[in-house]
């Protein structure tokens, strides 16, 4: 849990800044007059030789791509009473994609903070929605360049009801001053501890910032995995020997509606009380789309060895189902 002198309520402030070290000051000075323990920068283009400290708080930056001068690149700085934790970061498959993964203590548990940026060009990479998917408490924050396509992903994503989205007004001031690149994203069972997202003045990009009021004390929902029957694990001989029994019991009874009316029910009760009952976990996914994909293109390799018999193809599919094994073994 935080130090006492927190109040249950903390701020986190959230902009693509479009270059860091030039607005540092103005940062600094938003900090302080407005009370954030907490910053998380996409589009800082830092530097190895930048200083991007800021009095005794907490550091991680990521070196964006060096592109004649250094592009992209995240920074995330946190009160040392936050107790930050850097994390392993979901796999990236496009390198003009980037996330940072770190974590703060919550409830007796981690929250999972994912500060994601998407290039306009670049579709969503799902690991970080299925990755951010395996924890109890995780947000979502970032630059998703959302587009047709892009829209089409998240609302896939939030199709099973275990996270949702924060609505806010416009973020991006340039061109098209109706868009909403800047997205928020936390599950179901936080939704009374994520108490406000207020749009913040311009720190000198083209986007504004976000102020997220994150109530760190208010217990949260507990959300409850859905059950369902697995009439494959039944065990048909003890139905077989209730229903006997009923039958013995009934023998001499007339066989009418009635009959099979409590017939039925009985039978339906024994169905019921013998089957395994599975909890489907809101917070948990079947294997995501990348890992279906690899398991699909190392199935067609297979089959090509098969009618082949080429000997090259052999290690490509040991490799193939090494990768596959730890990729699965990662998710879990």
């Amino acid at each position: 849990m935080l130090i006492g002198k927190f109040k249950s309520e903390i701020k986190i402030l959230y902009n693509n800044i479009n270059s860091y070290m030039p607005k540092k000051y103005l940062v600094n000075n938003f900090i302080e007059t407005n009370d954030i323990k907490s910053t998380m920068f996409v589009e800082a283009q830092i530097k190895e030789e930048h200083s991007t400290g800021y009095r005794d708080w907490d550091t991680i930056h990521r070196i964006g791509h060096k592109i004649n001068n250094t592009r992209g690149g995240s920074l995330v700085q946190c009160h040392p009473s936050l107790k930050m934790g850097k994390n392993n970061c979901p796999v990236i498959n496009n390198n003009l994609n980037e996330a940072l993964h770190f974590t703060t203590p919550f409830k007796e548990e981690n929250l999972h903070i994912f500060l994601v940026y998407i290039h306009p060009r670049a579709k969503i990479e799902e690991t970080i929605f299925t990755k951010a998917a395996l924890y109890k408490y995780s947000i979502i924050v970032g630059d998703f360049n959302p587009n047709e396509a892009k829209n089409k992903q998240i609302k896939k994503f939030l199709q099973n009801d275990a996270f949702k989205k924060f609505t806010t007004p416009p973020t991006f001031l340039e061109n098209n001053p109706d868009s909403t690149r800047d997205l928020l994203f936390y599950p179901t069972n936080l939704r009374k501890n994520i108490k406000n997202v207020d749009l913040a003045a311009d720190l000198g990009s083209d986007h504004l910032s976000m102020v997220i009021t994150l109530d760190m004390q208010s217990q949260p929902d507990n959300i409850k995995g859905k059950k369902s029957l697995q009439f494959d694990k039944c065990k048909l001989d003890r139905v077989n020997q209730d229903m006997k029994q009923f039958i013995d019991l009934h023998k001499n009874s007339r066989i009418d509606e009635n009959y099979i009316s409590l017939f039925n029910e009985e039978l339906s009760d024994c169905i019921v009380r013998y089957t395994f009952l599975k909890t489907h976990h809101p917070f948990l996914h079947e294997l995501p789309p990348y890992i279906i994909k690899m398991i699909k293109n190392k199935r067609k390799m297979y089959r090509a060895y098969q009618r082949r018999q080429d000997p090259a193809l052999k290690p490509q599919i040991n490799e193939c189902n090494k990768s596959i094994h730890q990729m699965i073994q990662q998710y879990k």
